[in-house]
């Protein structure tokens, strides 16, 4: 089991061209930090690193979306790296909508800040609704 993290590009930052929204200039960085692509699906792209196998960066070219489900430290760190290279707002997000500076130095972005509200509300709500349901419940037994 790993977690699932994406470089993704930030909402409001303005004055560059995203580097996520060209399949041919993804490849290019890519190739720089030793990945390169395999195996191509309709929608996904696989890149391999050069010297570890457990190394895999998944493009999704519907969403422009540079992903992977890992564990590693390293990958995570590596991906950070990439993100900083592109220079154009892009950066690594975690399952629980933590922005990374480093590996151990995360917080949560604004672009994400509604998200987590929404998140927070739905679980809320269905918490009240469990209570409505158990009050309903136990009037019949009263």
């Amino acid at each position: 089991m790993g977690y699932h993290v994406e470089i993704i590009n930030t909402n409001n930052s303005l004055g560059s061209e995203k580097i996520l929204y060209s399949l041919d200039k993804v490849t290019t960085i890519l190739k720089n930090f030793n990945f390169s692509n395999k195996i191509v699906e309709e929608d996904i792209i696989f890149f391999y690193h050069s010297s570890n196998d457990k190394f895999v960066l998944f493009y999704d070219k519907k969403s422009f979306r540079l992903w992977t489900n890992t564990t590693s430290d390293e990958l995570i760190t590596m991906m950070i790296e990439i993100a900083e290279y592109f220079n154009d707002g892009s950066r690594v997000r975690g399952d629980e909508l933590e922005s990374y500076l480093s590996i151990d130095k995360t917080f949560i972005h604004d672009d994400d800040k509604q998200k987590i509200i929404n998140i927070h509300k739905t679980g809320y709500n269905k918490i009240g609704l469990f209570i409505l349901f158990i009050l309903f419940i136990v009037q019949f037994f009263i």
